[in-house]
């Protein structure tokens, strides 16, 4: 697990290397535009992905690493080859281009890597947890490695690739908590000594000497460095010698002493932290308290009746003598039912998780969970020491639940409910219970024949009928999603700003690694304030962007960035010497195209949202929606805003948060969430079944295409005829012809003669054609 910082650089050249190969590689092949990116996609070498696993490279040097591929792949896609490389690798859902970023890739094989070995017991697990505590050790804190705060307490930790992997996931706002022993506490009013330390808020580099102090005298704790009474420092502690008669519970790792300058330092700082003044046997300011750490943790025992010491490591030392003293030298239902009586336990579970997380499947598992830990918790309290273990049948009515809980089915981090599961499963090997389970059909009370069903389906019954109540009862009380706490026996959970993630989804984590400087971005082009971002209905937006041909998803991403083949970037590319529009001759840019004075682009533009308005009529939009959405659209052309006098009251705030989004953002099809509420209600009155979220995904995909439609009426001018940079030379050509004709034919060869035969058949021709009509002459 350790890597030194030379093969780490030597690492990164040599996928740089790898991805040049594989960019020349496909640089001479000739592809269909629209699949150039997605061949990225759906082929990135794995030269690269397969060492992703042991890489801890950051993001700058994934995109240095991904930049001569990048070169080659977008100037084929029909995208600048210096397009925003945070929009490149933005998903399709945020209207990016969706190139999934090699740093997201990285970070998710290693939490994958992390999560599966940790939970699932092996080899690698074992090596892992073992490494989180010997980081733990010598960090000297309360928490785990990847739990603790990277500015903190970094500077204690050895350079190794947990180290760096902690580094990556505090930049993401993420954290993992593992199931391992923590630094115990002996007796009340002991602490940490780290936790001292960083409570005097000493420098980082007096925090590194005193951690070396503390590991060299290899004590963590204030209990470890005082007398058996609590009360003073021990004075070979204070002097910086260790004790090799002290007895540790760890394995202290091998540290060279310190010179006399740093024991100065821990001197100081203990008097700081722990002294009243500078006495002679060091007394404490706060005494610690009673003890209550195992007596084998003791070298001797004291024996105030016998007046003897004893040795506790003396084999004939079975247990302490009579008055020693210590001297240091989700929602679900479960019913728990016996085999015989009406006696009965009823647990009611509230399925905890977000609300993605939410399913029927989730709340089968967490009854399941419940149902084990009370037996198990039973059996402890009431028979801690049988001799055989008991035998329990559990069952329920998901199927899959029971296969995925008690089976020996292999288990990815990416599998749906994957902490339930393998809680369950942990759960399961810790049980002292010989656990039976069985599938019951469910929802049987539908049919007529309850007197014929069996006694497994009616409790099935009971325990579903118990659960709907307790669902009113949360719905009532406004209760419905609780927290997704870390469960007992889940050996590892990964948590995302303070929250628990049901599951690893290689999605989520690549919107962690982008979304933070793709937020950068909009502020800065004024595409989308904070305040806007709120309002937006991300979910709708991300289904329209899905369901859109893959050449519409380029062209949306190119024209909200303005990075397109407009005038402005046709003279920055050289490939213009004027940015005027071909429609109306003004300085055009991305948004001028939809807002062209040109009569052609006024027509166009009335077609469209003629088109748009029939569209919402067919699919049976709110009327007043409809005036809403129309009288906004109205913005694009129209510098002055629109007024929201016009606007009912009920629809007033949702107009409103679509006017803070603006009326560009409504033409790029980002609806306010208000929105489906409204038509959701209007759905209800007139008793329709439709689906509010496949109408408001439908709708941005239209509004969307309206400005598509506007940028393809545009190329046609621009390689017509009617393009007004063109006009000038049509008018000197016709110019040309007509003085040809004014001169007459009499002078010229006859196979010249009958190119003058017709006026306006020449004068019909084209541009190009005209112009070699007069090279000819």
């Amino acid at each position: 697990m350790l890597l030194s910082l030379e093969n780490h650089n030597a690492q990164e050249a040599q996928l740089v290397s790898k991805a040049k190969e594989w960019a020349e590689q496909l640089r001479p092949h000739l592809l269909h535009k629209v699949r150039r990116v997605t061949l990225y996609l759906d082929h990135n070498p794995k030269k690269l992905e397969y060492p992703m696993a042991l890489t801890t490279l950051n993001a700058q040097q994934w995109r240095d690493i991904m930049s001569p591929v990048l070169q080659v792949c977008l100037p084929r896609s029909g995208v600048c080859r210096n397009f925003p490389r945070l929009v490149v690798f933005a998903p399709v859902d945020y209207q990016g281009l969706g190139v999934p970023h090699p740093f997201g890739k990285q970070v998710y094989k290693h939490l994958e890597m992390i999560l599966r070995h940790m939970s699932g017991g092996t080899k690698t697990g074992a090596y892992m947890d073992a490494n989180l505590q010997a980081h733990q050790l010598e960090t000297g804190t309360s928490f785990g490695l990847l739990q603790q705060d990277y500015q903190n307490t970094s500077i204690l930790a050895s350079d190794t690739w947990l180290k760096r992997v902690w580094k990556e996931l505090e930049s993401l706002d993420m954290y993992m908590a593992f199931d391992s022993p923590a630094l115990s506490l002996r007796c009340h009013h002991d602490a940490l000594l780290i936790d001292l330390f960083m409570d005097l808020e000493v420098d980082q580099d007096d925090l590194l000497w005193l951690n070396w102090c503390r590991m060299f005298l290899q004590v963590a704790t204030v209990s470890d460095i005082t007398t058996a009474d609590g009360r003073y420092i021990r004075q070979c502690i204070w002097n910086g010698f260790r004790d090799d008669t002290y007895w540790t519970p760890y394995n202290w790792p091998q540290t060279v002493r310190p010179g006399r300058p740093y024991w100065e330092l821990w001197q100081r700082t203990l008097s700081r932290a722990l002294l009243p003044s500078h006495g002679q046997h060091h007394p404490l300011l706060q005494p610690l308290g009673h003890w209550h750490d195992h007596f084998e943790s003791w070298n001797w025992l004291w024996s105030p009746t016998v007046g003897l010491f004893q040795g506790c490591m003396d084999p004939s030392c079975s247990g302490p003598p009579q008055n020693t003293v210590r001297v240091r030298v989700g929602t679900a239902a479960v019913q728990l039912l016996p085999r015989a009586g009406t006696a009965r336990i009823v647990i009611r579970c509230q399925t905890p998780g977000l609300p993605q997380d939410q399913s029927a499947h989730r709340g089968e598992l967490i009854g399941l969970l419940a149902g084990i830990m009370a037996v198990d918790w039973l059996l402890q309290q009431w028979f801690p020491a049988l001799s055989q273990r008991p035998g329990v049948k559990i069952a329920c009515d998901g199927l899959s639940a029971i296969e995925m809980a008690f089976e020996d089915r292999p288990l990815s981090p990416t599998d749906a409910q994957f902490d339930l599961i393998s809680s369950i499963r942990e759960a399961i090997s810790r049980s002292l219970v010989s656990w039976s389970p069985r599938h019951v059909y469910g929802h049987l009370d539908k049919s007529n024949l309850f007197d014929e069903l069996t006694w497994w389906e009616k409790k099935n019954l009971e325990v579903d009928g118990m659960a709907v109540d307790f669902r009113k009862e949360l719905e009532a009380a406004h209760q419905l999603i609780p927290p997704n706490p870390r469960f007992f026996t889940e050996l590892a959970a990964l948590f995302v700003a303070d929250t628990k993630q049901s599951r690893l989804s290689d999605h989520f984590i690549q919107e962690c690694v982008t979304l933070p400087r793709l937020r950068q971005q909009w502020r800065n082009r004024n595409v989308i304030s904070e305040e806007s971002e709120n309002l937006i209905d991300w979910e709708t937006l991300g289904r329209a962007m899905r369901s859109l041909p893959a050449g519409l998803q380029r062209w949306i991403t190119k024209h909200w960035v303005g990075m397109c083949g407009t005038g402005k970037f046709k003279v920055y590319w050289g490939l213009e010497s004027s940015a005027a529009c071909p429609r109306c001759g003004e300085f055009e840019d991305h948004l001028h195209v939809p807002r062209c004075p040109a009569a052609s682009a006024r027509d166009e533009w009335d077609r469209r949202v003629t088109a748009l308005s029939l569209w919402m009529d067919i699919h049976l939009t709110s009327p007043a929606i409809k005036h809403a959405i129309l009288l906004l659209l109205q913005g694009v052309r129209d510098s002055s805003r629109p007024t929201s006098r016009l606007i009912s009251r009920t629809i007033r705030p949702a107009f409103l948060a679509q006017e803070a989004i603006g009326c560009q953002g409504l033409l790029e099809g980002r609806l306010a969430s208000l929105w489906l509420s409204l038509q959701q209600n209007y759905f209800d009155e007139i008793h329709s079944r439709r689906s509010v979220s496949l109408w408001a995904s439908r709708l941005s995909q239209q509004l969307i295409s309206i400005g598509f439609y506007m940028w393809e009426q545009r190329n046609a001018v621009q390689h017509s005829d009617d393009n007004v940079q063109l006009r000038e030379r049509h008018c000197v050509v016709n110019e040309g012809i007509h003085s040809q004709f004014d001169m007459g034919s009499a002078d010229l060869p006859p196979d010249i003669r009958r190119m003058l035969t017709c006026r306006h058949s020449v004068l019909r021709k084209s541009l190009v054609d005209k112009e070699e009509w007069l090279k000819l002459l």
